[in-house]
């Protein structure tokens, strides 16, 4: 039992190291981007060159009120060049970190449909599937073994989806590696759900309801570390069916 005890302590220990990495690491990242300078921006005239760099002070010092109502007005000044797309660019920044997160994902679809073509839209879409599905999510889920909602299942399946869109489309970006992270995460966290809803229902005799569960975790997340667990609740459900199969193989 102390052995059992200490393997799962390990456990949770190395994947709350790994979760806390993931989730600095992205804040890093978005933090970055939306806080660059780049040439064209900066030879502008002093007038919005001087507002552009107040904006980004305030960001840093995370004022997002003060960072949203600077922003408009960039835009509203000059509302075309590269100082107005990286503007825009910054709002849906300050709005995910200021939690308007569907106004942010409202100016992600805007953006996309506005510059296809655009330069940093690997960032674009980085941060669309950030605002989908959020690490920092997960990890209070993780401790709390909440079950998502629907809703929330259907934003982390889009963030995969957008994660693998931007290793698809953009095998050279800078946010390749952390994309590559975040996609493994985010299909963790599913099936780790699919698994919270799997002994819910077998915690509540619904064995049927735990076989389908499960299997789903098995069948789609088989690389995933709850497959193993996912079997063993698959054995359990039959054997309350009083069909005795020996299913994990792999513990």
């Amino acid at each position: 039992m102390p052995y059992i005890f200490l393997k799962k302590l390990n456990r949770l220990i190395i994947y709350t190291i790994l979760l806390l990495n993931i989730i600095i690491s992205v804040d890093v990242y978005a933090y970055n981007n939306a806080t660059c300078i780049n040439n064209n921006i900066y030879l502008e005239d002093e007038f919005n060159r001087e507002l552009y760099l107040q904006t980004i002070r305030e960001i840093e010092n995370k004022h997002w009120i003060k960072s949203k109502e600077l922003i408009h007005k960039i835009i509203v000044i000059r509302p075309f060049g590269e100082i107005y797309k990286q503007s825009l660019i910054n709002l849906i920044y300050v709005k995910w970190q200021n939690g308007e997160i569907e106004e942010a994902l409202t100016d992600i679809e805007q953006f996309q449909k506005k510059y296809p073509g655009a330069n940093n839209m690997d960032y674009i879409l980085y941060m669309k599937g950030l605002i989908n599905f959020s690490p920092k999510e997960s990890f209070i889920s993780f401790f709390n073994k909440d079950i998502f909602l629907e809703k929330d299942v259907k934003k982390m399946q889009n963030a995969y989806k957008i994660y693998d869109e931007l290793i698809q489309n953009f095998p050279n970006s800078k946010y390749i590696e952390e994309a590559k992270k975040l996609l493994n995460f985010t299909k963790n966290s599913i099936a780790k759900n699919e698994l919270n809803i799997a002994e819910y229902y077998f915690n509540k005799e619904a064995y049927l309801a735990s076989i389908n569960r499960a299997n789903n975790i098995i069948e789609n997340f088989k690389e995933s570390p709850y497959s193993c667990k996912a079997k063993q609740i698959l054995e359990k459900s039959y054997k309350e069916l009083n069909m005795n199969i020996n299913i994990c193989t792999n513990k």
